[in-house]
């Protein structure tokens, strides 16, 4: 069976996670929080151009 399209991610989260006994969840929860703050900016960032 071969792993494809949105599936792809929540594999090798998993595979990633087993590899590491699980210290690796730390490390995306921060990455995934981190990049929502980004998200966040450049959001208020486009919305205060004067487009």
């Amino acid at each position: 069976m071969r792993t494809q399209g949105s599936d792809v991610t929540p594999f090798l989260l998993a595979a990633i996670a087993e590899a590491t006994n699980g210290e690796s969840v730390a490390t995306n929860v921060a990455l995934l929080r981190q990049n929502a703050a980004i998200a966040g900016a450049v959001a208020v960032a486009a919305a205060n151009q004067p487009w």
